[in-house]
């Protein structure tokens, strides 16, 4: 877990610096976005914004929904998300529309345009808002706030899901939920990646941890001001000396996967390198997340060699994990259900390179 931080994510992994009044609020988002989904820095010890009655309003509003979670005080750690009853993998346990967003293009100071969209919300919205954490980013709380807590919406720009901002970290077998965003629906959606009891508290990841602790531990330092202390962290030297062998060969076969993509590795290759990929991540390191990913990945370099079985095996595997990591309304799982119900065929890579075989793992392997 982590401890207080006072700087937020940015989109290319850098710190967020406080906004003067003439800077453009398009660089006030560019600030905290990082990536196409990027979690915000609502990290644990964050600066709270107003008094106890605010901590318990904060409570009793999530509370007050059917969530199969609570908020709560963690000893020498801030707050977190706790879940209340058992939580099944692939259970979708928050789906959160953001209170407002914010187009990344638009100039103007960001404390007009924040309290614009303040100023629309019900009073309830904005002490919802204004309760959530502050990391002291910027002297005008609303900006600060906006900054701590928001995340990337695709093509919507920027938002705040009070919710989803609850949200902790943890490093690779650590996290046990995933989030991604609906362009079409317009929520933010939370899945679990494994089952979850009772008193377990729920842990999403801020950044990618498929890398050695050292490297995990300065990129939080640096990004995030925390050193984490989550399972995966702090296991003994000997479990983290293998963890970080096994990762620096999953940095270099990512590298190796991708270059089939330039043309530099066969088919066979590229697969050989994206099973060992699999066994790494998943048997390996109890890794819980982006298999739906990597499977469909497999099944574009089986399509593109002409393999039907190969591309209907990984497809099956890829359309099992996307629905419990996205869910069955999501585009990428409608895709991986139109080529298992029209076959091999209508992946829309078939056939684009040469004719190689490529074994799959087999139907029913997932």
């Amino acid at each position: 877990m982590s401890k207080k931080s006072s700087k937020a994510k940015t989109a290319n992994g850098s710190v967020a610096k406080p906004v003067n009044k003439q800077a453009s609020f398009r660089s006030t988002i560019n600030n905290i976005l990082v990536g196409i989904l990027a979690i915000a820095a609502a990290l644990v010890l964050y600066r709270w914004s107003g008094s106890r009655a605010d901590e318990l309003a904060a409570a009793n509003e999530i509370a007050g929904h059917d969530y199969p979670f609570e908020l709560r005080d963690l000893p020498g750690k801030g707050k977190g998300l706790i879940a209340t009853r058992h939580i099944k993998e692939g259970d979708r346990i928050i789906t959160e529309a953001p209170l407002f967003t914010l187009n990344t293009k638009v100039k103007a100071a960001p404390e007009v345009i924040l309290e614009e969209q303040l100023s629309e919300l019900s009073v309830e919205d904005r002490k919802r808002y204004m309760r959530l954490g502050n990391a002291g980013l910027h002297a005008d709380p609303r900006v600060s706030i906006f900054q701590t807590n928001a995340v990337a919406l695709g093509s919507r720009g920027a938002g705040v899901c009070p919710t989803f901002a609850r949200l902790n970290h943890g490093c690779l077998s650590a996290f046990n939920v995933v989030y991604s965003w609906q362009e079409d629906t317009g929520n933010i959606v939370v899945h679990a990646t494994k089952d979850i009891k009772p008193g377990e508290e729920l842990l999403t990841t801020y950044t990618d941890t498929l890398r050695p602790r050292g490297d995990r531990q300065w990129y939080l330092q640096k990004t995030y001001n925390f050193t984490c202390t989550c399972s995966a962290c702090s296991r003994s030297e000997a479990e983290n000396d293998a963890s970080d062998a096994r990762l620096r060969e999953h940095q270099q076969l990512m590298e190796r996967f991708a270059s089939w993509g330039r043309g530099e590795i066969n088919g066979v290759e590229a697969t050989k390198a994206g099973r060992r990929i699999y066994d790494i991540r998943y048997n390996e390191e109890k890794y819980t997340s982006m298999r739906g990913q990597l499977l469909a990945d497999l099944a574009h370099v089986a399509a593109a060699h002409h393999n039907a079985d190969a591309t209907l095996q990984w497809t099956e595997g890829a359309l099992k994990y996307f629905k419990l990591e996205l869910g069955s309304d999501s585009q990428r799982w409608k895709e991986m259900i139109k080529i298992v119900t029209f076959g091999a065929t209508a992946h829309p890579q078939w056939g684009k390179r040469v004719k190689e075989h490529i074994d799959g793992p087999g139907y029913g392997a997932f």
